[in-house]
C-alpha cells in the first residue's frame, strides 16, 4: 500500500499534529483541535509538537523517502503488487479507502 500525497500536504498535516506527552493523546490543529489551545482535552497537560513533525524535519524526511523508498515503489508497481491510496483526501476518506483495500470495509 502506498499513501500518495504531495510534499505540501504531508508537511501541512504533520506540522499541525501535536501530542500530549503525558497521556499520548494526539491532536491536529486543523482537523482535530484541542478545546483549549495547547492543552490536552483528556488529561489537561500541555501539548507538544514532536521534533520530527516540524516542517524542516518533514521536508528532510521526504528527501530521504524519495532517495531510499521511491525505488521500491517503482519495483512493486512493475510487479503489480502495489495499491495506491489518495492520502490527500480527508482523513475519514483515507481511512475508508484503506479499509476497502485490506478487506475490512463494512
Amino acid at each position: 500500500m502506498n499513501l500518495v500525497a504531495s510534499a505540501e500536504v504531508v508537511v501541512n498535516r504533520l506540522k499541525d499534529r501535536w501530542m500530549c506527552g503525558s497521556c499520548g493523546a494526539i491532536f491536529n490543529l486543523e482537523t482535530l483541535p484541542p478545546k483549549r489551545a495547547g492543552i490536552c482535552d483528556r488529561c489537561g497537560q500541555a501539548l507538544q509538537q514532536r521534533t520530527d513533525d516540524r516542517p524542516e524535519t518533514v521536508r528532510n524526511r521526504l528527501v530521504v523517502y524519495e532517495r531510499d523508498t521511491a525505488p521500491l515503489v517503482a519495483f512493486y508497481e512493475r510487479a503489480g503488487l502495489l495499491r495506491n491510496v489518495d492520502a490527500a483526501a480527508s482523513a475519514p476518506e483515507v481511512y475508508v479507502a484503506i479499509e476497502r483495500l485490506v478487506g475490512l470495509a463494512r
